[in-house]
Order: structure tokens, then sequence, then C-alpha cells
């Protein structure tokens, strides 16, 4: 609609300034100017389209459809200029929106990180406490063996004896209560792993003892048989 009321002022302006420059140069004309002559006829002929009236009527028309061509293009610059602001604030809030998204996402991210990390350092200190607990375990067998072995060697040596001499005296059931005895204590030893190390010492010095008890009831044992 703007161009062609553009297009309509443009023709009448070039209209007005066409018949302005014949008005101008049919007013200088003298009885001595050149180009004049005789034109028979003329004055019978009418090509006129307007009248005065319709002439300014003509051109008003085409000044108040420029105006209001005009004030249209003001109010859609106006809208626009609305519609662009609305999506600029549209834009920016959705701008923050998404920057506040992100920073919160961030804050979780870095918060279930922190937590991995303190549950992975949990873990890793129980595993190695664990480790430890387990090579303690076998050093706690370990400590064992060689009392068990002493205990059980005595009582299979026992069995070598022969008739009447097969005897379940005090001998053999203290050999039999020390191999029991070191059984109960790998026991205890799987059930509680905070006290090996104690519970290890306190065997062997037990086994030590039981030892020498065993070797004196031997030798009381031989004794006796000897006075027999």
């Amino acid at each position: 609609m703007n161009r062609a009321a553009q297009h309509a002022l443009e023709i009448d302006a070039k209209d007005k300034h066409h018949a302005q420059g014949l008005d101008d140069r049919m007013q200088q004309l003298r009885n001595a100017s050149a180009g004049i002559g005789y034109h028979p006829g003329i004055e019978n002929i009418d090509n006129t389209i307007t009248i005065p009236d319709s002439w300014v009527r003509y051109t008003q028309e085409n000044i108040a459809r420029s105006q209001k061509e005009r004030a249209a293009s003001e109010r859609l610059r106006g809208e626009i200029d609305s519609t662009l602001r609305a999506c600029a604030n549209e834009l920016w809030n959705q701008f923050n929106s998404v920057n506040n998204s992100f920073n919160t996402r961030v804050r979780e991210t870095t918060d279930a990180r922190n937590k991995l990390q303190a549950h992975l350092q949990r873990t890793m200190q129980e595993i190695f406490d664990m480790e430890k607990n387990i090579e303690l375990l076998r050093k706690a067998i370990q400590d064992k063996e060689q009392p068990m072995k002493v205990a059980q060697t005595r009582l299979d040596e026992r069995t070598r004896r022969i008739n009447v001499e097969l005897c379940n005296d005090p001998v053999m059931k203290s050999n039999e209560d020390d191999n029991n005895n070191n059984d109960d204590s790998d026991d205890d030893d799987d059930d509680d792993d905070d006290d090996d190390d104690d519970d290890d010492d306190g065997d062997e010095d037990d086994d030590d003892d039981d030892d020498d008890d065993d070797d004196d009831d031997d030798d009381d044992d031989d004794d006796d048989l000897s006075y027999r």
C-alpha cells in the first residue's frame, strides 16, 4: 500500500511539473516569440479530463492517502518496535533462565562428584583395612601352624605306644585339649579381626607353656614307668 501511494504521488507530481513547465513557457510567449503560428480548429478540441474541483480533489486524495499510509506505517513501526523489545526481553529472560539452569546443574554435578569422591575415599580405606586384616589373619594362621604341628605330632607319636601303654592319661588329655584349643583359637581369629595380634601372642605363650608342661608330664610319666 505504501508503494502504491508513493507511486501515485510521484505520477501526480510529475504531471504537475510537466503542466507547470508548459504554463511557464506559455506565459512567456510574446508576439515576437519564435514558434508561434496558426492552429486552425484548435479551439474546438476539448481533451480535458478534469475540472478545477476534480483536479484539486484528486491531488487532495493522493495527499490524504499518503498521510494515511504514513500513519499506518508509523503504527506498524511502533508495533514492530514493541515486538522487537518483547522478543529481546524474552530472549534475555530465556538467557538468564538457561544460565541459572546451567549453574544449578553445575552445582548438582559438583556435589555429586564430591560425594562420589568421599565414598571412593571411604571405600578405598575400607579395602585397605580389609587387606590389612587379611594379612593379620594370614600371619595369625602362620603363627599357629607350628604349635598345631607340635600338638598333632605329640598325639601321633603317642598312638605308637603298644598294649596297655596306650593309656588315656592326663598327658593324652592335655595334648588333646591343646590341639582343640588351637582349633578354637583359629575360629576366634575368623570372628574377631581386631584382636588378632593379642590372641596370637597369647596363644603362642599358652602353647609354649603347654609344651613345657607336656614335656614335664612326659618326663614324669617316664619316671613313673621306670619305677614300675
